[in-house]
């Protein structure tokens, strides 16, 4: 499991409190995207794979979206943090969209210079975000030491 993330399996906290309408809309907002990403642009009825690839699409669209509660929820996660976390899982997502879509669909001119930068930012993003993660244990660690 990544360092910085809790467990999704506390719903309940998710979805309730200040922020609810907020974090309803993003989940709300992701699935809808990925889905018309899906259906429109990598689906392809000739092709056997397209339906292969749904497990891996639901679980990036479940990883997107969790990058986003993380922002939106959880304001004791330092901000730096959070934002390089969402911007990070946002960059994955295009990145592998573009990747699809080249693939499944349309080839598309230059594909990888879209798709390697994405990707890098993407990398460079979701490492550089551990840097900001304050964890009390290894706080007072190196205060006793």
């Amino acid at each position: 499991a990544y360092s910085g993330i809790i467990p999704l399996f506390n719903l309940k906290a998710l979805f309730s409190g200040k922020t609810r309408l907020l974090t309803v809309t993003t989940t709300l907002l992701w699935a809808f995207l990925t889905t018309i990403i899906y259906v429109f642009l990598l689906f392809n009825p000739e092709d056997v794979l397209t339906l292969a690839i749904i497990p891996y699409v639901i679980v990036l669209c479940l990883m997107v979206i969790y990058t986003y509660f993380l922002l939106i929820r959880y304001p004791d996660r330092p901000l730096k943090f959070r934002v390089m976390l969402a911007g990070g899982g946002t960059s994955f997502f295009i990145s592998d969209a573009i990747l699809g879509i080249n693939r499944f669909t349309t080839p598309i001119p230059a594909a990888d210079l879209w798709i390697h930068p994405t990707y890098l930012l993407a990398v460079f993003l979701l490492q550089y975000s551990v840097l900001f993660v304050r964890s009390s244990s290894v706080e007072s660690i190196s205060v006793n030491h």
